[in-house]
């Protein structure tokens, strides 16, 4: 089925039935020696909240950039919002290269924008990887269609990233899912940490 993989993390009708993500979900991938929480956050401003409460509990960030569209209005909130959260080198793909036949001079030119607009935030040396999601081109392994490209795999540079240890001397950090208002009263929905 087209489009399946996107399937592990939207899990709503809606979600599939649209091809767009409506909320956060969080799984688990075992890679090796390596284990993952991927958390999926919608791309969308209008679900701008769901976003800042995935992107609050997680410790690196994959910012994901179409290669027709480039930088949009959400490129520049997201980018804004993992550097107020410490991310220090998040990585970047450039999807859907297959739509333009893996043209290489196109990507050098969306390539070249990306970083261009990603160096005032100090994300200067960030990793940018070349990738089709729907097909796989460089996420598991190099992909014969990108001779041009000589960098590593997404899963490989995730592999690479060095987990930080949290200590009792970093602050409390809870992600809130929602606000919800009774007259004077205000009760936030907290998502577990623990995932209980």
């Amino acid at each position: 089925m087209e489009l399946e993989f996107a399937f592990f993390t939207d899990q709503f009708i809606e979600e599939r039935e649209q091809f767009q993500t409506y909320d956060t979900t969080s799984i688990f991938i075992n890679y090796k020696d390596t284990q993952f929480e991927m958390i999926d956050t919608p791309g969308h401003l209008e679900f701008l909240k769901k976003m800042i409460t995935g992107a609050s509990k997680a410790g690196e960030a994959i910012l994901i950039i179409d290669i027709n569209e480039g930088i949009k209005e959400q490129t520049v909130i997201h980018t804004m919002i993992i550097k107020l959260l410490g991310v220090k080198r998040p990585i970047i793909l450039i999807n859907k290269i297959d739509l333009i036949n893996y043209n290489f001079e196109k990507y050098q030119k969306v390539e070249y924008k990306i970083k261009e607009f990603l160096a005032p935030y100090g994300f200067s040396d960030c990793i940018i990887i070349p990738i089709s999601a729907k097909v796989g081109d460089n996420i598991f392994s190099n992909s014969v269609n990108t001779p041009w490209f000589r960098g590593n795999t997404l899963i490989k540079e995730l592999t690479l990233l060095k987990s930080e240890e949290s200590g009792s001397d970093t602050p409390l950090r809870l992600p809130v899912q929602d606000s919800l208002f009774f007259k004077n009263n205000c009760l936030m929905i907290i998502r577990s940490i623990l995932g209980a």
